[in-house]
């Protein structure tokens, strides 16, 4: 025969409510210049805004993850945001022709931002004109 303990087996559901503790917000501040970029180099520009808050707000670790034909190929190292600052990222496209920007928190892997890049194949004048 058997015994309850080894019929029942608990079943457990986790699931993410809502965010103990809402993180400093950071953003990508350069997607229309990153819609067309000439040459193999491009440069990421983030922002985290100046608010007052509370001390969990104040700083932010962030990465870039970078993906080609839905492969991730670039990762960045981790980089402190502080609030209120400007940081920029430079990148290459490694031989492809567009890539996705995502922006990502550090600790928990959040999305917080993302930008599709395109590599143009105009040439750059370098103001002949």
């Amino acid at each position: 025969g058997f015994t309850p303990q080894e019929i029942i087996i608990p079943s457990f559901v986790f699931r993410k409510e809502a965010n103990a503790t809402a993180g400093l917000d950071v953003v990508i501040i350069n997607k229309q210049d990153l819609t067309d970029v000439t040459g193999e180099v491009f440069a990421m520009k983030i922002h985290a805004p100046d608010v007052t808050g509370d001390l969990f707000s104040s700083s932010r670790k962030v990465q870039v993850l970078l993906y080609a034909n839905g492969i991730q190929n670039i990762t960045s190292s981790i980089i402190t945001i502080e609030q209120g600052k400007h940081y920029t990222l430079e990148f290459s496209f490694g031989g492809n022709n567009e890539v996705m920007a995502v922006l990502v928190d550090a600790t928990t892997q959040e999305q917080l931002d993302s930008v599709k890049i395109t590599k143009t194949n105009a040439r750059d004048m370098g103001g002949l004109f």
